[in-house]
């Protein structure tokens, strides 16, 4: 049999006569095949898992970098030796001009003395001493673009350097990364009225998308394979909204809409490929191929208070008449909260599916289901929020931060 003579092979030592005669004991020819029958399915299986390791070690081999070594064991290290309340001890000079973001975990703050990454033990993991003038920050799960906004210069890190630095022949506007690495650019070309400039993960530039009207916004899916370009128009003293989709790899859109009588202010991508369009009157929500699925209009008395739309959905908040109205969109495209509020907020984040709000006196958080936990606090005016996990936020002053926890 075959099991047989794979036994023979792995097991050509096996001397049944290696006990001494007079040591052994009787032997049982059944038990004895079946130990041995086990032994070589025993090894056979060890074969077939060497076999599976290598062909997946093969298959993936571009994961297997000193990079993605290097990410383990910094974040391993990094893991085992945190203590959160030591992030309130960093101190930092933002200038005039600044951003904030967390990347992978991590808070970064680019200002006048250029880009840190800080642990949220206190320690700076990355530096970049070199400043940009007027920098923003777009982050993904792998990777974080800052560029000069209205200047050309724009950089592209990891976590732990600076793996392209550019310049772009007309001023930036506006941009968006991907998880892979992919990203866009709002610019010029000098023939239309904007530009969108697609690159791929190796920084070529793969599409030129030129707009006869003004681009306010580019979104590209986390897999960085689709881009959406939401651009406006004026006529007679009306508006007309422009949402141009495309593939990233093709010249052709698979869906252009025009949305008259309506302003666009902000558009992004959920993480299940929606794309959450926020315009001056309305929520537009869209599905991968360009349906729209939710619309959720404005009353006529409400006006656009604060606004955070991102990888997990968008979160709205309303005002009329002295009174708030929050709205809050999950990453599959659906309405899941609306509802008036009491509460006050200078600005609001959305992490899964919370959305946190940023009180004269309080954090508050705020579920899809109603539910509300708020945490007083004196809050120092121009503080940003960032919302690291769903239980921990950093409020960043102009000078240093503070840590919340849930």
């Amino acid at each position: 049999m075959f099991l047989d003579k794979l036994k023979t092979l792995f097991r050509k030592n096996d001397d049944k006569n290696r006990i001494k005669t007079e040591y052994a004991s009787p032997r049982n020819e059944y038990y004895a095949t079946v130990a041995d029958r086990y032994g070589t399915v025993q090894m056979l299986l060890f074969v077939l898992l060497s076999l599976f390791l290598v062909v997946a070690l093969l298959i993936n081999s571009e994961w297997i970098s000193y990079e993605n070594f290097y990410y383990f064991v910094y974040d391993f290290g990094d893991y085992i030796t945190s203590a959160d309340g030591d992030i309130e001890s960093i101190v930092y000079d933002t200038g005039n001009f600044s951003d904030f973001g967390i990347f992978s975990g991590k808070l970064a703050v680019a200002g006048a003395n250029g880009l840190k990454l800080y642990t949220s033990s206190g320690r700076t993991a990355f530096e970049d001493t070199d400043p940009i003038a007027k920098p923003s920050l777009e982050i993904s799960e792998s990777f974080m673009l800052s560029y000069d906004s209205g200047g050309s210069e724009y950089r592209i890190y990891n976590l732990f350097t600076v793996i392209n630095s550019q310049n772009t022949d007309y001023p930036i506007y506006g941009a968006s990364i991907a998880d892979n690495g992919a990203y866009a650019l709002i610019t010029g070309d000098g023939t239309h009225t904007s530009c969108v400039k697609v690159y791929n993960r190796r920084f070529d530039e793969i599409q030129s998308i030129g707009r006869a009207s003004y681009v306010v916004g580019v979104s590209m899916t986390p897999s960085g394979d689709r881009v959406a370009v939401v651009s406006y128009s004026q006529s007679g003293g009306s508006f007309t909204t422009h949402l141009y989709m495309t593939r990233s790899n093709s010249t052709e859109p698979y869906a252009e809409l025009k949305i008259e009588n309506c302003f666009p202010l902000y558009c992004e991508y959920t993480e299940k490929g929606f794309l959450n369009l926020i315009c001056k009157d309305r929520i537009l929500t869209y599905n991968t191929y360009g349906t729209l699925v939710e619309e959720i209009a404005f009353e006529p008395e409400e006006t656009l208070k604060e606004v955070d739309i991102n990888r997990f959905g968008a979160a709205v908040m309303l005002r009329a008449d002295g009174k708030n109205r929050l709205v809050l969109i999950d990453a599959g495209g659906r309405s899941v909260y609306n509802s008036k509020t009491h509460l006050e907020a200078s600005a609001i984040s959305l992490y899964g599916e919370y959305a946190f709000l940023l009180g004269p006196t309080e954090v508050t958080r705020i579920d899809a289901g109603g539910g509300r936990v708020s945490l007083p606090k004196e809050i120092e005016e121009d503080a940003v929020m960032l919302v690291r996990s769903e239980t921990e936020i950093l409020l960043c002053m102009p000078s240093r931060v503070r840590f919340l926890e849930f």
